[in-house]
Formats: C-alpha cells, sequence, structure tokens
C-alpha cells in the first residue's frame, strides 16, 4: 500500500483512539455517578417521595361543528349532575366521568363550558403517582444501557488502535476488531430500546406508550457488519496477493 494512503489510515485510528478514550472516560464517570445514586435510592423507603401528576387539555370547538366532535370523542360519560340530561349532549358547567383519548392521551373526567360562539371541554387525566422505587427501575434501566454503550465503545476503540498501528487495512486483526464491534451493536441496540421504552412509561404516564426501537443503531449495526465482510474480502485478496508474491 502506497505509504502516504497507509500514514493517513495510521493517523485516522491514531485521532479515532483519542476521541473514543475521552468519550469511554467521560460515559464510565457518569455511569459511576448513576449507579452509586441508585444504589442510595434503592435504600431509601419507597414513600420517602411521592409525585402526583394529573394532565389537563382546553378543546375550544364551534358551536355548530360541537355535537359532531363530542360524539366522536366520548365513548363512555355519567354525569354527576341530579339532573337528567334533557339529549345525549352534556350539560354543561357539570363535570363528568368521559373517557376518550386525543393526541395519545387518555382523559377520564372532562366539564363543558360555553364561550361566545364556541364550546370549550376542559378534560383532565386521572391522577399518576410516581415512588421512588419507580424512578430506581428508570435509572437502573439507564445504568445496563450505558454499560451496553461503554462495551461498544471500548470495542471502536479496540478498532481504532488496530488502524493507527496497521500496514495494512485489509488485515485479519482489523477485520476481528470490525466484527466484535458490530456484534457490540446488538446488546446496545436491544438496551437502548427497553430503557427508551420504560423511561417514556414513566415520564408519560397519561400516554399509550409504544415499544420504542432505536433504528439508528440497527442500521449502524447492519452498516458495520457490511463494512467487515467488505474489509474480510480486502483481507483475502490481500493474503493472495502476499502469496503470489
Amino acid at each position: 500500500m502506497n505509504s502516504s494512503t497507509l500514514r493517513k489510515v495510521n493517523q485516522f485510528g491514531k485521532i479515532g483512539n483519542i476521541i473514543i478514550t475521552v468519550m469511554l472516560v467521560l460515559i464510565i464517570i457518569i455511569t459511576i455517578v448513576i449507579a452509586g445514586v441508585t444504589v442510595f435510592l434503592s435504600n431509601v423507603p419507597e414513600d420517602a417521595a411521592v409525585v402526583s401528576v394529573t394532565g389537563n387539555a382546553k378543546i375550544s370547538v364551534d358551536d355548530k361543528y360541537f355535537e359532531m366532535i363530542w360524539n366522536h370523542l366520548s365513548e363512555e360519560a355519567s354525569y354527576t349532575s341530579s339532573d337528567e340530561p334533557t339529549s345525549f349532549l352534556p350539560l354543561e358547567d357539570e363535570n363528568m366521568q368521559v373517557k376518550f383519548s386525543l393526541y395519545n392521551q387518555d382523559f377520564t373526567s372532562a366539564a363543558i363550558r360555553s364561550e361566545d360562539n364556541q364550546k370549550t371541554i376542559e378534560a383532565t387525566t386521572d391522577t399518576f403517582t410516581y415512588q421512588l422505587g419507580d424512578f430506581v427501575a428508570v435509572l437502573i434501566c439507564s445504568v445496563v444501557f450505558l454499560a451496553s454503550v461503554i462495551v461498544s465503545l471500548f470495542m471502536l476503540r479496540k478498532l481504532f488502535k488496530e488502524f493507527a498501528k496497521c500496514e495494512s487495512p485489509f488485515s485479519e486483526n482489523i477485520v476481528k476488531k470490525m466484527h466484535f464491534f458490530s456484534i457490540s451493536l446488538i446488546p446496545l441496540a436491544v438496551f437502548s430500546s427497553v430503557s427508551e421504552t420504560i423511561a417514556g412509561s414513566f415520564l408519560n404516564p397519561e400516554q399509550n406508550v409504544s415499544v420504542c426501537v432505536q433504528w439508528g443503531v440497527i442500521i449502524a449495526f447492519v452498516v458495520a457488519f457490511c463494512m467487515g465482510t467488505i474489509f474480510k474480502y480486502g483481507a483475502q485478496l490481500q493474503r493472495e496477493s502476499d502469496e503470489t508474491l
């Protein structure tokens, strides 16, 4: 290989090794801090701190469209007023139990107000209670996720170190390091998806939280695996060329 090209490959490896080493140290420190906080909070009674959260929404609708929109929104309603409603429409200025979903949020009570030529629906969600145990579960998932990041960065650092000292980028050692790095992205994708899903359900309990998939990490795995295959083929050609010479 051309000496100038090889020098650039080695320089790329050295710079990459420095950057990854700095990132690795920072993430290890963050992981240790979060792990320490997790251990501390796990020894604190769950009811030592309790947080209650209620979501609210204000929906303004033109009078002539209100009936259509209300019938579309409400699934079941029970009126708290002693007077029976004169129609299937809700009574105004009366709090009622009603179930409907809007923008991925579930509401359980509402009150209707009239303002000018509009009706306003003031809806609320159920009250959600957080305890320390819920927060500890999120922290544990964060620690596991960060541990998987550390493993992937460690594998990537080994790959850059190999680039820094290699005599050819198409060597067996580089192919092996690239393969290990691509495999390390699989648990990273799994743990990051699980962590984001659990964190989403904790931070947004009133929403219908779906399973999160880290497509970016999955794509990175596919790219790294393909690059490993290409470098493996290049290493094979390099070996055949050396044997011929």
